[in-house]
């Protein structure tokens, strides 16, 4: 009876490690070939029930004082036990040990191979995805009118690549979501204009392959394109939105990505999203831009009237709180863009 229960366990060890072996294949090994990491999953139970076993033998031993019985038996000889009257496996330690020890070689053989192979080729990534282009060789902000090449489209600048950065220290840091990582799996067509697998904040790095080959056709073809799902504009926005913000670049840059946040605001006219946040950006950068803003600039006021969020204008507030904190007055114009960009304003309806 004794046998039948070490043979249960011994199942029962190697089924929990191969989970186990599974799940950490899942999370860890993702860029290695299927077939290493089945290997992986597969032998590597074996040796961690050689290790139980034998672990499990010697305490046997110690605190029983009694000598180290085998477990299993993979010979097909047996001998007698005199005592019991039962036949008891005899070499399951050296044929065990022999499996487990060309179970560990074979894994580390298999791994380090897989290593050099995609060090040669730069990817190693799942099969139906296209393999990136050698030549996206630029990292960080790529500017206006100089090529680079990723999984196979040409792209002309005002993008970042590279590994995306994390944004902070804590735990589980949130990456920038607008870095083309060259290294990430992308599928021959990008057949997902719709969004159907686009998280509501997208990111590159966290997007599936075919999204990321639809965002890569969209920058491509020129970004014209109105009628995608409004995420791959923004996790184009996002790029434009930090380096304005945050790289500091030259004046006439600056200019540059204006100008493009108006055409993609333009462009996605119909989405209430876009034209909140497009137009949010493009009061702060016109503000950053010029220094500061002057109450007589028909063209500031006409781009409040356009106002379509559910908040004051930022060039609003900055307007009217510049006029009382100079103790100038407020006239008639300036109240009029506050009342009707006000969320708490109605106006009557005529019947």
């Amino acid at each position: 009876m004794s046998t039948v229960w070490k043979i249960i366990r011994i199942v029962g060890l190697y089924v929990g490690s191969f989970i186990v072996c599974v799940l950490i294949a899942a999370l860890t090994m993702e860029p290695l070939p299927g077939g290493i990491q089945v290997l992986f999953a597969m032998l590597v139970p074996v040796a961690v029930v050689r290790w139980y076993e034998a672990g499990r033998s010697a305490r046997l031993v110690q605190d029983r004082g009694f000598q180290k019985q085998p477990v299993f038996d993979l010979s097909p000889r047996y001998k007698s036990d005199e005592v019991s009257g039962k036949r008891m496996p005899d070499k399951f330690e050296a044929e065990l040990g022999h499996v487990a020890a060309k179970a560990s070689e074979a894994v580390r053989l298999t791994l380090e191979q897989s290593r050099r192979e995609a060090q040669k080729s730069g990817d190693a990534r799942m099969t139906g995805s296209q393999r990136q282009s050698s030549s996206s060789k630029q990292q960080g902000w790529v500017p206006k009118g100089q090529a680079v090449t990723i999984a196979g489209r040409q792209i002309d600048g005002m993008i970042y690549v590279g590994p995306a950065p994390r944004l902070n220290s804590h735990g589980y840091g949130e990456k920038c979501r607008a870095y083309i990582d060259p290294s990430l799996s992308v599928a021959a067509l990008g057949s997902d204009k719709r969004g159907d697998n686009l998280s509501y904040w997208p990111g590159y790095s966290s997007i599936p392959a075919v999204c990321r080959a639809t965002y890569l056709d969209w920058l491509a073809n020129g970004r014209r394109d109105g009628t995608v799902n409004p995420g791959y504009m923004f996790l184009y926005f996002y790029g434009l939105e930090r380096r304005f913000l945050l790289d500091d670049p030259s004046d006439f840059e600056k200019q540059e990505i204006i100008s493009e946040v108006q055409r993609l605001k333009h462009l996605f006219a119909h989405n209430y999203s876009a034209q909140r946040y497009l137009g949010e950006f493009l009061g702060i950068a016109s503000i950053a831009t010029l220094g500061g803003i002057s109450p007589d600039d028909p063209d500031l006021k006409a781009s409040i009237l356009e106002n379509r969020n559910w908040e004051l204008p930022i060039a609003l507030k900055m307007v009217i709180g510049t006029l009382v904190a100079n103790g100038e007055p407020v006239d008639a114009e300036w109240m009029y863009l506050w009342f009707i960009c006000h969320p708490e304003s109605r106006f009557r309806n005529s019947r």
